[in-house]
């Protein structure tokens, strides 16, 4: 079952939410799509929070210790383009010629299907 939609929200001025008004005005949280839609009139929207959008968030940091198989599993899972990566490795000292040759493969690759 996919994640549902999140909101951060904010409690309005003058406002209480929750069991035993446990939420005060100016408290911070995040809620469910149906409580934000049944409450919204006390909410400030801070953000939506979508769970697609979470997992994009989350990029490889591209460093001289990355190995090659986390390189191209960044790649092969969209967190880095091919064209990125290939530009990283061969700006370093020494590129490792398997990776550049790999990325290389990618990149025409991506030219080809028209990406």
């Amino acid at each position: 079952m996919p994640s549902e939609i999140t909101y951060r929200i904010r409690i309005k001025p003058g406002l209480y939410h929750g069991y035993d008004n446990r939420h005060k005005p100016g408290d911070e949280l995040v809620v469910g799509a149906q409580e934000y839609h049944a409450f919204r009139d006390k909410f400030i929207l801070l953000e939506r929070i979508d769970p697609a959008d979470e997992t994009a968030v989350s990029a490889f940091e591209l460093t001289d210790k990355a190995s090659v198989e986390e390189i191209m599993h960044a790649v092969n899972d969209g967190l880095i383009t091919a064209e990125d990566a290939l530009t990283f490795e061969k700006a370093r000292k020494r590129p490792r010629v398997t990776l550049v040759a790999q990325l290389e493969t990618a990149v025409h690759k991506a030219i080809e299907d028209g990406a």
